[in-house]
């Protein structure tokens, strides 16, 4: 009988902090059979950008060979199980792996503020001025929150609009 896979696609996230070497899921194929009809040796057969991923042919351990970048970008394999029997049956998974993007970027201004100047004895809530920054990270890790230590002036965390305090 020819091993099978539970599904048709594998569907896998991993951290663009992985580091090389890193067993990112262990592939598994069902073969009822016994002896060497129930062997199964695991191979890549299909890879959309070689050499970033290596599949120990025996465990099934797929593995992260090189650093990988958030870039949106979706990785697709696809893993062939061969059984050892006097005829060989396979069959095969697809699988897509996404990297995850993690707060690795800095927020940065986009614009200098050199200087500004605010009428003396203006009321509080009197609106000054207004920073901007944004952030290279992508979902949540890229929200920027503003955020300032003064006496006399106030910012409000997500528009960055800066006013009298006191």
């Amino acid at each position: 009988m020819p091993q099978r896979f539970e599904t048709d696609l594998i569907e896998i996230g991993v951290v663009e902090s992985a580091s090389p070497g890193t067993v990112i899921r262990r592939i598994q194929a069902i073969d009822i059979d016994s002896e060497n009809n129930g062997k199964v040796t695991y191979s890549i057969t299909v890879e959309s950008d070689p050499g970033i991923f290596s599949l120990d042919s025996v465990s099934g351990d797929l593995r992260l060979l090189k650093k990988l970048t958030f870039s949106g970008k979706v990785y697709k394999l696809t893993i062939t199980a061969t059984d050892h029997g006097s005829v060989q049956l396979s069959s095969s998974q697809n699988i897509e792996i996404t990297v995850i993007d993690i707060n690795d970027n800095a927020p940065v201004f986009t614009d200098g503020i050199s200087s500004t100047s605010v009428v003396e004895n203006s009321p509080k809530g009197t609106f000054a001025f207004k920073v901007s920054a944004t952030d290279q990270d992508s979902g949540p890790a890229g929200i920027v929150n503003y955020n300032m230590s003064s006496k006399f002036l106030s910012i409000e965390p997500m528009t960055g609009k800066v006013s009298i305090s006191s």
